[in-house]
């Protein structure tokens, strides 16, 4: 007896025991023959609903809507309902109808459940359900997470019906007399799952009249299989995965390439490595490919950036594209601060301080090999100051040298990683023709050091913020 499975299913799922549950209803035979289920279940759980009228289907939508009001009113059940423009929302953030639907109705129940209080989030999802999802995320392209069909339990969401198929749902409703809305849109093949249903299934059965549950049988295994193979891919993310260097402030994680390419399956392992950065699997196909080659190689994806250079892949916030925007310093605007003019500013995740000062050392600089602090000849400057983000072409004279060497050049002397280059503090004088005088946290001019001539000295120190 369906009801019997059901039940057992439910406190399968809810072992807690904590059953005030809301019901996603939207008036099909699904959900409706879940809403049945639930209220006549022998564990007796507190059942809310809650109805989206998506707004879609015109006078169909709002004939939903009063059927599950009007079932609601007659069995005494609290029901919550919305309307929203699902087409508006669509189109102001750039999804499909079917994103955009999710994404509003499962924002709305979310909000639900916290006001409320509700435990668990009942939704009508079956196994047929189940198993076009399958086909359309092979279809699309997935990995092995794809292939493993819905949970039965996501966080505070429940699947009670996730074993039953549509046949058995129909044929509960009809004998329980239970009736039920059809959206006609389903009976359409215009959008891909519907197609899959429709079209798909049907020679599918031709070849297995069991194919949902064949299925749905094969993604627990696939499940099965994608947890082992979790754990394997925890153990070499260990193994392959760094901290950046301490220099490196503005690195998230790198990856050794020595050691990767050591492994013998390393392009699925770089794959579990770099999808969780948002990645797809073309770019890392392309990582694994560029792993062995020398020239930089650099990957976008929505929230990061991926550099391949110097025997790592490393991996930055995407934020370090976006160019620092310069800061100009006047002499007259600097702050008095111990016998000192300072200036002090943030620049990216530096905070720059720049002090003039008559106390310094009687070398152009200090802690040579930790240059946070740098000493200028303050005499040879002409304000206003510039701090910006370094350009291609820029050109300097190092401390030390006698002709001049371009910035990028400089850089790469530092090992400076190639994705903040564009992040580097660079000072100029403007007053002296914009010309270059320190890179902050790096080095300074050779025109700008301090002699036995020096009266007064810039101070430039940096630190991360």
């Amino acid at each position: 007896m369906m009801q019997d499975r059901f039940d057992r299913k439910l406190k399968e799922l809810i072992p807690d025991g904590n059953l005030r549950i809301l019901a996603a209803v939207s008036g099909g035979a699904d959900s409706m023959c879940l809403l049945h289920l639930l209220c006549n279940s022998s564990l007796a759980p507190e059942v809310s609903v809650a109805h989206m009228n998506f707004c879609l289907r015109g006078a169909d939508s709002r004939a939903d809507q009063a059927y599950v009001e009007e079932w609601c009113k007659n069995n005494s059940l609290r029901l919550f309902t919305k309307c929203v423009d699902t087409m508006a929302y669509s189109r102001e953030r750039g999804f499909s109808i079917e994103m955009a639907a999710r994404e509003l109705r499962y924002g709305w129940f979310e909000e639900l459940m916290e006001e409320y209080g509700f435990d668990y989030l009942a939704v009508a999802h079956h196994a047929d359900d189940n198993a076009e999802t399958l086909l359309l995320n092979i279809v699309r392209g997935t990995g092995m997470k794809g292939l493993c069909g819905m949970r039965q339990v996501r966080g505070r969401i429940i699947r009670p019906l996730l074993e039953f198929t549509r046949e058995e749902i129909e044929r509960y409703d009809q004998e329980n007399g239970i009736s039920y809305r059809t959206d006609k849109t389903n009976l359409e093949s215009d959008y891909a799952r519907n197609r899959i249903r429709n079209e798909v299934f049907g020679q599918l059965k031709k070849i297995n009249p069991s194919v949902v549950r064949t299925l749905n049988r094969d993604m627990r295994y696939f499940d099965m299989g994608n947890r082992i193979l979790s754990r394997l891919a925890e153990e070499k993310r260990m193994l392959l995965e760094e901290e950046p260097e301490a220099s490196d402030i503005y690195g998230v994680s790198r990856i050794d390439i020595s050691r990767l390419l050591q492994e013998e399956f390393y392009p699925y392992w770089l794959y579990e490595i770099m999808s969780p950065y948002g990645f797809s699997a073309s770019q890392i196909d392309r990582m694994a490919v560029a792993a062995a080659e020398v020239p930089v190689k650099q990957y976008l994806s929505g929230s990061y950036m991926a550099v391949k250079e110097r025997g790592f892949i490393k991996i930055y916030p995407a934020e370090v594209m976006r160019e620092i925007p310069p800061v100009t310093v006047r002499e007259e605007e600097m702050f008095s601060e111990n016998e000192a003019l300072v200036a002090e500013f943030r620049f990216g995740k530096l905070l720059v301080r720049l002090s003039l000062t008559d106390s310094f050392p009687d070398k152009a600089e200090i802690l040579r090999d930790s240059p946070r602090i740098l000493y200028v000849s303050a005499d040879r400057l002409r304000f206003p100051l510039l701090c910006r983000p370094f350009r291609p072409g820029d050109r300097f004279r190092p401390y030390g040298m006698r002709g001049r060497k371009k910035v990028s050049d400089y850089l790469t002397d530092k090992k400076v990683p190639y994705a903040v280059r564009s992040l580097v503090p660079v000072l100029l004088a403007c007053g002296n023709g914009s010309d270059i005088f320190c890179l902050a946290g790096l080095g300074i001019s050779e025109d700008y050091k301090i002699d036995a001539s020096t009266r007064r000295a810039l101070k430039i120190e940096v630190s991360v913020l």
